[in-house]
């Protein structure tokens, strides 16, 4: 169980920081890439979102589910 614990404590470290981050950043920029074919900044915050509830529940029972797909 200390693992689970650990891994749900650095998962949710860096959502803490991702969530803090975009506080920073306007809408305008949700479009930036980084590189060709990267997904924009939009885009990565719908995949975290995505992937939320998969991580968690992954974490928690060991059982995967496929994530409700969104769209920007």
């Amino acid at each position: 169980m200390a693992q689970v614990k650990q891994l749900m404590d650095n998962w949710l470290r860096h959502r803490n920081v991702l969530e803090e981050l975009l506080k920073l950043i306007d809408d305008e920029h949700l479009s930036f890439k980084p590189w060709d074919g990267a997904f924009t900044l939009g885009e990565i915050v719908l995949h975290v979102v995505q992937w939320n509830d998969v991580f968690v529940t992954l974490v928690k029972t060991g059982e995967f589910t496929t994530p409700v797909e969104m769209k920007c």
